[in-house]
């Protein structure tokens, strides 16, 4: 019988590297150091959608609650309310982001209707157009605002998501003070 002369040789390398310490620490750095920057960009990402989410949640809700508190609605206060979009959802490109108000009509039967609606970067919906709502808000003979706002956030370090992330939020608000609130 002939034995492989490499046999031997290679079977005692085996044995030395399964005994040797040296160097095990950096082994065990190198296959545990990827999985550890993995979730570390990944935290990144998420406490920036996070942010991004709460940006458009606050942004909808904010102006939805300025426009509820009128009486009449004006060409200026409308460009006021849009112009306060970058303020609300910085650092997000203003470019980015879009939004709409409408006043919504409901009446005796519960249909909802478009009374007027205004967009920035979205279109605003057709006066008289049916909408749906909640049912919870379906309260007859009377008004409704809806702001719509919609963010596309691009994420810091564009590692798992090519696209933008949408985030979109939707805030209702009862008029305050008439009903209705008249579009100037």
């Amino acid at each position: 019988m002939v034995e492989n002369a490499t046999g031997p040789r290679l079977s005692a390398f085996a044995r030395r590297f399964r005994d040797d310490r040296g160097g095990l620490a950096a082994l065990e750095f190198a296959l545990v150091a990827p999985m550890m920057f993995l979730v570390l960009f990944m935290s990144f990402e998420l406490t920036d959608a996070m942010a991004a989410n709460r940006r458009a949640e606050v942004t909808a809700s904010s102006l939805a609650d300025v426009i509820s508190r009128d009486v009449v609605v004006s060409d200026d206060e409308i460009r006021g309310l849009f112009a306060a979009i970058p303020l609300l959802t910085r650092p997000t490109d203003p470019v980015l982001v879009q939004a709409r108000v409408t006043s919504i009509f409901i009446d005796a039967s519960g249909q909802a209707t478009v009374r007027w609606s205004e967009g920035s970067g979205m279109a605003p919906l057709p006066e008289g157009s049916p909408v749906t709502i909640p049912v919870g808000m379906q309260v007859p003979e009377s008004g409704l605002f809806r702001w719509e706002t919609v963010l596309n956030d691009e994420p810091p370090l564009v590692l798992f998501s090519l696209a933008p992330i949408v985030i979109s939020k939707t805030e209702y608000r009862r008029p305050r003070i008439a009903d209705p609130v008249l579009r100037n």
